[in-house]
Formats: C-alpha cells, sequence, structure tokens
C-alpha cells in the first residue's frame, strides 16, 4: 500500500478539523439557525454543518468524501487499513452524543461524525484525537461564532445556502 507523508498529513488535518471545537460561553437568540462550511484538501472533500440556537452550537455534522487515490490507495480494503492507522475505528463508539462512521465503497470512503452537544460531555470529546479546544470545557458551550471563524482561518468556505 502506497502512503505518502502529503496524503498521511491530509487526512490528520482531517482528523484534527473534524474535531476542531472553540469552547466559548455565550448567551443570544434561541433561534434555530444552520450553516455549512465546505473545503477540498488534496482531493479529500469535507463538508461541516453546525446546528445553534443563538450563538451556542447545539449539533455538529461532518461528512468526509475521500477518494482512494487522494489517500494513496486501490482498494475498500487497502483504505480501511490505512484510516485505521491513523484514528483507529473503534476511537468514538461509546461515547454518548458522538456518531461515527465509514463506508468502504468501490472507488472512495464517506466518513460521516455527528457530536450532540446537549448530550456529549465535552471533556470527554477533548480527549479524541484531533479535538482541539480554546476555552474551559467545564462550560460545555461550544460558540458558533468562534467555530466557524476557525474553519475560515483553515480554509473551509460558508456554503451559501
Amino acid at each position: 500500500m502506497k502512503k505518502s507523508l502529503n496524503v498521511s498529513g491530509a487526512v490528520k488535518k482531517l482528523a484534527l478539523v473534524m474535531l476542531m471545537l472553540v469552547v466559548f460561553v455565550g448567551c443570544g437568540a434561541q433561534e434555530e439557525t444552520q450553516v455549512t462550511y465546505t473545503t477540498n484538501l488534496n482531493g479529500i472533500e469535507m463538508n461541516i454543518t453546525y446546528y445553534a440556537k443563538g450563538d451556542i452550537v447545539t449539533k455538529q455534522t461532518a461528512k468526509n468524501i475521500m477518494p482512494y487515490d487522494a489517500l494513496g490507495v486501490t482498494t475498500a480494503e487497502e483504505a480501511e487499513a490505512y484510516m485505521n492507522s491513523i484514528v483507529p475505528a473503534d476511537t468514538y463508539q461509546g461515547i454518548a452524543g458522538v456518531e461515527q462512521k465509514i463506508e468502504y465503497g468501490e472507488t472512495e470512503a464517506v466518513e460521516t461524525l455527528s457530536v450532540d452537544y446537549e448530550v456529549a460531555d465535552l471533556d470527554e470529546v477533548a480527549s479524541l484525537m484531533g479535538s482541539q479546544f480554546d476555552g474551559d470545557t467545564n462550560s460545555n458551550k461550544v460558540s458558533l461564532k468562534l467555530s466557524a471563524e476557525m474553519l475560515e482561518q483553515s480554509g473551509f468556505t460558508k456554503v451559501e445556502e
């Protein structure tokens, strides 16, 4: 199985971005909003959607489409072994409020990740590989504004609906 440092770096950045979180206590209107951000990193399409009430994120979902050629592999079996070498398959299992799965097709893998912040314990989520927090996890709040700013600084663009 061929792996390049560039691809490995891209997949590691993918893992980091999937759980990139900014914790911030805030208040605001309780109107439900939804905002999606997208980027393409070395052929890997990443989409992150935040659901929020005011500035407080209640849920975050991610869908990542990883063509095998972007991973440097040619089969589903190679892709699964490669992904497990970076983030073991059971990493997200058993964590309240967190669901993650990867479906391996003929030419690409599709990963979906969901974090329900109304259920999840941020200290537990913070312990996952790739998590990045700025602030106090004891507040158990995630700021939509700060999360969006962090994604934009990482090269994501807002999807206009």
